[in-house]
């Protein structure tokens, strides 16, 4: 992995991300963080079962998750907490590098011949990846696209919704916020999530308008 990484090197400095660990942040004109990661697949301890296609045997191989931060989205979730460097699983916008295809494909690649690993992430990457985190460098690139987006080409994350209509009401477009709240709680499968819901809503100043 270290192999690789150095490999990768280059294309990170050249387009302005910083690493840490297996980590790239690149902090963009909207004031979003974009983010690559190299995830190692875990190790499984002697005597645990492989089930094709529920649980996979991935040590040895490595995937690349691609993100994007939305700082007003992080503030609204968990107020008072800050970070100066983001993981992806801190983003509110996520995809894999082997989902950007159309092919809906949970991609790993083996450590092994590392000079052939790192061509095809490199193409992978500058054909799919980065195009990904530009397409979404904006707010407004947000509220036009991720959710046909993420319902099209993704796993039609449940959140989604609720990612644009924040982003809307804190640019103060509360009737267009209101709609992807009201969406969302008709989509809830439960009690709890449509309280959860409303009280977002209500800490955003748009409980008066929800379900209208």
């Amino acid at each position: 992995m270290d192999h690789i990484q150095s490999d990768m090197a280059e294309l990170f400095r050249t387009r302005g991300f910083r690493k840490r660990n297996r980590t790239y942040n690149r902090v963009g004109k909207d004031g979003l963080v974009q983010v690559i990661n190299f995830q190692m697949g875990r190790y499984d301890p002697p005597g645990t079962y492989e089930i094709p296609g529920m649980r996979e045997n991935l040590y040895g191989y490595f995937t690349v998750n691609l993100g994007v931060f939305v700082p007003e989205v992080e503030e609204i979730e968990y107020p008072g907490e800050s970070k100066k460097f983001i993981a992806e699983f801190s983003c509110h916008l996520r995809a894999r590098l082997g989902d950007l295809r159309g092919a809906r494909t949970d991609l790993w690649w083996p450590l092994v011949a590392p000079e052939m690993v790192s061509a095809d992430i490199r193409e992978r990457l500058i054909k799919d990846g980065l195009p990904f985190l530009e397409r979404f460098g904006s707010r407004e690139a947000i509220v036009k696209d991720w959710i046909d987006f993420n319902q099209t080409l993704l796993s039609g994350e449940a959140n989604a919704r609720v990612i644009v209509g924040i982003i809307l009401a804190k640019l103060g477009r509360a009737e267009e916020a209101s709609l992807q709240f009201t969406k969302q709680i008709e989509r809830a499968t439960n009690p709890m999530q449509v309280d959860n819901l409303k009280k977002l809503a209500a800490r955003l100043g748009l409980s008066n308008q929800i379900g209208h």
